[in-house]
C-alpha cells in the first residue's frame, strides 16, 4: 500500500483533487465557446454595416457574405492557386534533375531560379535582380571572413525595407496595382531571402573558424569558393519555400539537399506527406468556411465598431483572430512544407495550437520554429545565451527581441509587442532563478498542490500580458490601444478579477494539456 501511495504522489496527473481539476478544464471550455458564439452574434449583428470592401461573395449554398479583409490570407491564398501547378512541374522536373544530372545543387538552384522568374506571379525579375545583386554583394563580404562585416551587412540590408528612400524606390520597381499586391510580395520574399544570407553567411564564418585542411593547390581553392556561391544561390532560390518559408538553417538544408539525390522517398514517408496534404487542404477549406461566420478581420478594420462592443466579444475577437493567424500560417508553412517534403528536404514544422500556451517562451518555439532556430542558433547561442547567468540571458535575450524589431518592421506597435515579449521572458528567466532556490524546491516537492496554485495565480497576469501583446502585434498599435483601453484603464475592479479568475483556471488547464501532451507517444 506504501508504495503504491507513493506512485501516485509522483503522478503529475495527481497534483490536484480529479474534481478540481476537471472544473478549470470546464472552465476553459466554456469560456472559449462563450467568447465564440458572442463573436457570432456579433458577426450577425455588425456585418452588415461594414464596408464592402471587407466582404465578397460567399459559397452559394451558405447564402452569406464572406470577410476578405486580411490581405495577407487574400494574397497567398490567390498566389499558391496561382503556382499550384508550377509546384508540380517543379516536383516532375527536381525528380529527373536529381537523377539524370550532375552537379545537384546547380540543377536545383537553376529550376528554383527559372521558375522564380517565369511563373507568372508577383514576384518575378525584380526580385531576382535585387535578392541577386545582393546575394554577390555579400558573397563578397563573406569572403572577408569577418563575422562582425557580415552581421552589419545582414541588418543594413534588413533595415532597408524600412527605410522610406529604400521603400519609395523599391515600390517603383514592382507595377501599379489596387492592392499592391507587387510590392507586398517583393518587401515579403526580400525578408525572407536576408534571412537565408545570414544564415548562409555565418555558417560560413562559423566553418572557417574550424581547423581546415590546407588547400592542395590554388585551383582547388577557387573551386570550393565557386562551389559556396552556387551552394548559396540553391539555398536562397530554393523555389517551394521561396515565397513564405518556413526558414530552414543552412546546414540542415545543405545537408539534406545532398542526401536527397541518393535516397528515394519510403512507403511511410509518402504516408506521412499524404497526410499532411490532406491537412492542408482541410484548414484550407476549414478558414475559408469559417469566414463566412466569424467577421473577425472586418473588425480589425473597423475601429469605432470595436470600442463600442462589450468585453466578452472584445476577448472572443481577439481569441479567434490568434487562432485564425495560427490556422493562416499553419497552411502557409504547411504547403510549401508538403512539396520540399517530396523533393527531400524536411523543412521545420508549422505552428502548434496555440490555445494552451501561457508561457512567452512556449509561444517562440512553438509557433514559428524556423525563425526561434535562426534566433537561438546565430544570435542567442553564440552571445553565450545558453551558457551563461541570469543577467547575460536576459542581454542575450534582449539582442534576440532588438533583432526581431528590425526584421518585423520598426514600427510602434512592433516595439510594443517585442518590448511585452522580452518582459515576459525576463519574469520566466526569474521566475526559474526562484524555481531552483532551496526553499522554492522544498515546497514544490512537499506540497505539490500548494505550489500548482501559486504557480497559476502568478502566471495568470503574465499571461494576460502576453494575449493582449499578441492581439497588438496582429491588428497593430490602435487595436492593441483598444483593448488596453477597455480591459485594463476602463475595466472595473469586478472585471479584473474575473479575467484573472477565468485566466487562472486556464492556466491550470493548459498546464494538464502539456503535462496529457508529455505523457502521449509521439509519432515518428
Amino acid at each position: 500500500m506504501e508504495s503504491k501511495k507513493k506512485t501516485n504522489t509522483k503522478n503529475p496527473w495527481m497534483i490536484l483533487p480529479a474534481w478540481e481539476t476537471y472544473f478549470y478544464i470546464s472552465v476553459h471550455i466554456s469560456v472559449v465557446a462563450y467568447i465564440t458564439y458572442c463573436v457570432y452574434i456579433a458577426s450577425n449583428k455588425y456585418g452588415a454595416f461594414f464596408g464592402g470592401i471587407d466582404f465578397e461573395s460567399g459559397w452559394a449554398f451558405i447564402k452569406r457574405g464572406k470577410d476578405n479583409s486580411d490581405f495577407e490570407w487574400h494574397f497567398f491564398y490567390n498566389l499558391f492557386c496561382s503556382i499550384f501547378p508550377s509546384f508540380f512541374a517543379y516536383i516532375a522536373l527536381d525528380w529527373v534533375a536529381s537523377r539524370h544530372l550532375s552537379f545537384v545543387n546547380l540543377q536545383k538552384n537553376v529550376v528554383s531560379f527559372v521558375f522564380c522568374d517565369t511563373t507568372d506571379i508577383p514576384p518575378g525579375m525584380e526580385d531576382n535582380v535585387i535578392a541577386s545583386s545582393t546575394l554577390y554583394c555579400e558573397y563578397l563580404v563573406c569572403l572577408l571572413q569577418s563575422k562582425c562585416l557580415v552581421w552589419i551587412m545582414s541588418i543594413a540590408l534588413i533595415s532597408t525595407l524600412n527605410i522610406p528612400t529604400c521603400v519609395t524606390w523599391m515600390n517603383s520597381l514592382t507595377p501599379e496595382d489596387s492592392r499592391r499586391n507587387s510590392y507586398y510580395a517583393l518587401m515579403a520574399t526580400l525578408s525572407l531571402t536576408h534571412l537565408r544570407y545570414t544564415t548562409k553567411r555565418t555558417t560560413k564564418q562559423s566553418e572557417s573558424a574550424c581547423p581546415t585542411r590546407k588547400p592542395d593547390e590554388e585551383m582547388k581553392q577557387k573551386e570550393e569558393i565557386h562551389f559556396s556561391l552556387l551552394d548559396a544561390f540553391s539555398y536562397c532560390f530554393y523555389y517551394p519555400l521561396f515565397f513564405t518559408g518556413p526558414i530552414i538553417t543552412y546546414d540542415d538544408f545543405s545537408k539534406q539537399m545532398n542526401e536527397s539525390e541518393k535516397t528515394t522517398l519510403k512507403a511511410s514517408e509518402l504516408k506521412s506527406i499524404a497526410f499532411r496534404a490532406t491537412r492542408v487542404i482541410f484548414w484550407t477549406f476549414f478558414i475559408e468556411f469559417i469566414l463566412h461566420f466569424l467577421y473577425v478581420n472586418a473588425f480589425q478594420n473597423n475601429v469605432s465598431t470595436l470600442e463600442n462592443i462589450d468585453q466578452w466579444t472584445l476577448w472572443g475577437i481577439g481569441y479567434c483572430q490568434s487562432h485564425f493567424f495560427m490556422m493562416k500560417y499553419w497552411v502557409l508553412f504547411g504547403l510549401p512544407s508538403v512539396v520540399a517534403r517530396i523533393c527531400g528536404i524536411v523543412p521545420p514544422e508549422g505552428p502548434n495550437y496555440v490555445g494552451h500556451i501561457y508561457k512567452y517562451s512556449d509561444m517562440w518555439k512553438c509557433f514559428d520554429r524556423g525563425m526561434y532556430n535562426f534566433i537561438k542558433r546565430y544570435i542567442y547561442v553564440p552571445l553565450g545565451g545558453s551558457k551563461g547567468n541570469t543577467l547575460q540571458r536576459l542581454v542575450c535575450s534582449a539582442s534576440c527581441f532588438m533583432f526581431v524589431f528590425i526584421w518585423h518592421g520598426t514600427e510602434y506597435y512592433i516595439f510594443i509587442w517585442t518590448l511585452l515579449n522580452f518582459i515576459g521572458i525576463s519574469l520566466e528567466v526569474f521566475g526559474s532563478w526562484v524555481d531552483k532556490q532551496t526553499a522554492v524546491f522544498h515546497f514544490k516537492t512537499s506540497m505539490p498542490a500548494a505550489y500548482r496554485r501559486i504557480q497559476c495565480f502568478v502566471s495568470a497576469p503574465i499571461a494576460i500580458m502576453s494575449i493582449l501583446s499578441a492581439f497588438c502585434f496582429i491588428g497593430g498599435s490602435s487595436i492593441g490601444n483598444i483593448y488596453y483601453q477597455t480591459i485594463i484603464v476602463k475595466g472595473s475592479m469586478k472585471s479584473w478579477l474575473t479575467n484573472l479568475f477565468v485566466m487562472y483556471c486556464c492556466v491550470h488547464s493548459s498546464i494538464e494539456i502539456d503535462k496529457w501532451l508529455e505523457r502521449k507517444p509521439k509519432k515518428d
